[in-house]
């Protein structure tokens, strides 16, 4: 008997296996409901987090962190 199931990532579509340890990761603030997996999560949604993060404590007015923020 396995522990294992298949869920569906609400970022790329693509199935990956959640178990008693491993239930998939909070796509907030993308996405209110669902999960996540691994590779969405480091690649758009913490990326997301971050932009968020630094648009709101960085100086607009700064050509430089325009540039910044624009790149990410």
């Amino acid at each position: 008997m396995s522990d294992e199931s298949v869920i569906t990532c609400v970022i790329c579509n693509k199935e990956f296996a959640v178990n008693k340890w491993f239930w998939g990761h909070n796509p907030s603030p993308l996405f209110d409901e669902g999960k996540c997996c691994n590779k969405c999560n480091t690649e758009v949604v913490n990326m997301e987090r971050i932009r968020r993060v630094m648009a709101n404590t960085m100086d607009y007015g700064n050509d430089d962190n325009k540039a910044m923020l624009q790149a990410m």
